[in-house]
């Protein structure tokens, strides 16, 4: 039997601390996270979840529901009762959050779901259509960049610089090309014309999933850390609550992190958020 979810690190320390569960980002790997968890600490166990379909494995999922009725089935394997403690980046933001509202469903108990600079709602959102991503800064997306290649960018941001070398380059070839200039460059890892496939069919099914998808109202202790030059920037609401409020029964909290959307999980600016994101986990209040 195939496997469906796949986790790149957990720790277990028996009754000190309570696991926390991180979910996939956009771009489908948890291994963005190991900063945050080193910063964290080895007393907290941690279990990280990877989106299905980076390994060829399945086909990936379509929407934000389906994915987190995997998930929460997957972290019930290693941890049948809650309370649970949930975190996401970006996309991952949501994914929590609908795990969240599955969990309460069912009768379990959460402590505490972590906004890492996610937003609620894309449905009216423009992504590339004019020629323009607000995770790719002000810089308008050239017209002669194939689809693929803006994609790719966004998941990899500094792949950005090479757009340049990518004008001669006939469009069906530019994202093998762009990805060879970042593997040269040492802007992305190594990877097969095969991997690549695979992280572009999770971040298309991703695009569709984030899309259609609109939060439930939910009870847990929602907490929104912010990047400082993040989503909230982009969107020209810098004190904004990045549309979670309309659906947080409890108070949402808040919390300003340095960093951008990407930085904000990375040295130096990761010691603060998890510094933050301490505060909440294995609380009893």
């Amino acid at each position: 039997m195939e496997a469906r979810v796949r986790t790149h690190w957990c720790r277990y320390k028996p009754a000190v601390h309570g696991r926390l569960c991180f979910a996939p980002p956009f771009w489908g790997h948890v291994l963005l996270y190991t900063p945050l968890a080193k910063a964290l600490g080895t007393e907290q166990p941690l279990f990280g979840l990877q989106a299905r379909g980076l390994n060829g494995e399945a086909r990936p999922h379509l929407s934000i529901p389906e994915m987190a009725r995997e998930y929460v089935e997957a972290i019930k394997s290693v941890q049948p009762r809650g309370p649970y403690q949930l975190a996401g980046l970006s996309m991952g933001g949501s994914i929590a959050w609908e795990m969240a509202c599955q969990l309460h469903d069912a009768g379990d108990e959460v402590a505490i779901v972590g906004l890492l600079d996610a937003k609620a709602l894309h449905k009216d959102e423009e992504h590339t259509s004019d020629r323009y991503h607000r995770l790719l800064g002000d810089r308008r997306i050239p017209d002669w960049l194939s689809e693929q290649a803006v994609t790719l960018s966004v998941l990899f941001p500094t792949l950005k610089k090479h757009w340049r070398k990518l004008k001669s380059i006939k469009r069906e070839c530019q994202v093998t090309a762009l990805l060879d200039f970042g593997m040269q460059a040492g802007n992305v890892p190594d990877m097969g014309e095969t991997q690549l496939n695979n992280i572009l069919a999770v971040a298309e099914a991703n695009k569709i999933a984030l899309r259609e998808y609109t939060p439930r109202l939910n009870d847990s202790r929602s907490v929104l850390f912010a990047a400082k030059k993040g989503l909230r920037t982009s969107t020209n609401e810098p004190d904004g609550d990045l549309g979670w409020k309309q659906f947080a029964r409890t108070r949402l909290e808040i919390h300003e992190v340095p960093g951008d959307h990407y930085t904000m999980v990375a040295p130096p600016h990761v010691s603060v958020l998890a510094t933050k994101l301490k505060d909440y986990l294995n609380r009893n209040d």
